[in-house]
């Protein structure tokens, strides 16, 4: 007696496909996936299943990756902002208004949704419905100054002068960078809509503070956020090991945030600002200590993060005081260019914290990046720059009070000399200017002989 294999039904295949729609509908993709795949096996046509089985695979990877959905409904958030601008600018309002409200519902927080919503029902005249949409947008966006003159303005329509005046009072601390029309304005608005409120002068600057205060909150989670994308950054590596332990990423990157702050570092990107503090070492002295002592043969840099330190040489009649520095500013950077002995000691005055660039490890940054090392110079030039201010100040302060400096009068024009080129630019080579600087000099400059003693100019 022969056996014959028992075909399943298809009913069966059927009936688990419909279970797997159903797994599917309620979020299980995984278990919905299984049990098309044991469905598969049931009927001769399981390709259609096959396919369906593959595509939520796919949604189940989707789901478990909630980074990737997030950016995902973020992209569609942002794709129906744009289709609802495009409508609006059609005048098909209620359409434009169906698209910021996807758009909200895929992202909630999308400020723009709201924002762009706002400005359509500010369209349509309806004032309480606007306000509504930009504080909402304004609380997901608190730095956005153009929101906060829209809330200003509509609260004031509204007749509601205390939401108003906070919303000024945020707009006016926003104004950095705005004409000094728009900065007069702003102080106008305030002042204006802190009439209409009764407050004095001192509730007013309470209110100040306070906002201050919100605004600060809000630009230090930018600056957290800044950092977690400070973490994409691969810190380049130096060709060696380093000589010390390495520094924690979230140290460096809190350090970077710290050195951002000053405005010697201001131009460095994101990604020269980590090269840059990779190779750096914090260092906490104590007041009288001494950071360099003038003859010392080292080139190193140093950032001061806290404190002040003194600038002092000797001279015949004791030491002088050249320079006080504090937090912001670089001092050793004479020394790492011409690598000579130090021309001064550097002591604190009181406790500091100083960030120290050891001359071998910046001096082996900048060579294999030369975008980092044209930033670097930039910034020795603003610290050179300020400190020749400095020592002008102190010869100013040098010439007694009520007595005038000896003025020598201008002697007589120089005699006119002609020099070959050849020896103009073999005078200038023993300056170490490149070829196209020195072609450029000794083709227009002019030569004046005068007397020894002579004062040239005054």
């Amino acid at each position: 007696m022969s056996r014959n294999p028992v075909e399943p039904h298809p009913i069966f295949a059927e009936k688990l496909s419909a279970l797997a729609e159903r797994l599917a509908a309620a979020g299980q993709y995984t278990f919905a996936a299984e049990v098309l795949e044991i469905a598969a096996t049931l009927t001769p046509r399981a390709e259609p299943l096959r396919k369906r089985m593959l595509v939520l695979k796919e949604l189940a990877k989707s789901a478990e990756d909630p980074e990737r959905e997030y950016k995902r409904r973020n992209l569609e958030a942002s794709h129906a902002v744009g289709m609802a601008r495009i409508l609006e600018g059609r005048g098909e309002l209620g359409r434009a208004q169906e698209m910021f409200d996807l758009a909200k519902l895929r992202a909630p927080f999308h400020y723009l949704a709201y924002a762009g919503a706002g400005y359509l029902h500010l369209r349509r005249r309806d004032l309480r419905a606007a306000l509504e949409e930009f504080v909402q947008a304004r609380r997901l966006n608190p730095l956005d100054r153009k929101l906060a003159v829209e809330c200003a303005r509509i609260a004031l329509e509204l007749e509601d002068y205390l939401e108003a005046l906070r919303h000024a009072v945020d707009a006016l601390l926003l104004t950095q960078g705005v004409s000094d029309a728009e900065e007069a304005a702003a102080r106008r608005r305030v002042e204006t809509l802190a009439n209409l409120c009764r407050l004095s002068r001192e509730e007013l600057a309470e209110l100040h503070r306070q906002r201050a205060q919100l605004l600060q909150r809000a630009c230090d989670h930018v600056a957290l956020t800044r950092a977690r994308l400070f973490s994409a950054y691969p810190l380049v590596g130096l060709g060696r090991k380093p000589t010390r332990p390495a520094v924690p990423q979230e140290d460096l990157l809190r350090l970077a945030l710290d050195v951002r702050r000053f405005k010697v570092f201001r131009h460095f990107t994101d990604a020269q600002l980590l090269q840059l503090v990779q190779v750096a070492r914090k260092e906490q002295f104590r007041a009288a200590q001494t950071l360099a002592n003038e003859g010392q043969e080292d080139y190193d840099v140093f950032l001061i993060l806290s404190g002040t330190v003194q600038v002092v040489r000797r001279t015949p009649v004791g030491a002088q005081v050249q320079a006080s520095l504090s937090a912001g500013d670089l001092v050793g950077e004479v020394a790492f260019l011409d690598r000579r002995p130090r021309s001064s000691s550097l002591i604190i005055t009181e406790p500091a914290v100083i960030l120290r660039w050891e001359a071998e490890e910046l001096s082996r940054l900048i060579h294999t990046n030369r975008e980092l090392h044209a930033a670097l110079l930039w910034s020795f030039w603003h610290a050179l720059a300020s400190k020749i201010r400095m020592a002008n100040s102190a010869m100013n302060r040098i010439i007694a009070p009520g007595r005038t400096a000896v003025r020598q009068t201008a002697g007589q024009a120089g005699e006119p000399v002609r020099l070959d080129p050849a020896d103009k630019v073999a005078l200038l080579r023993e300056q170490g200017l490149s070829a196209s600087e020195l072609r450029l000099l000794a083709t227009y400059s002019r030569e004046v002989r005068f007397p020894p003693e002579t004062l040239i100019f005054a």
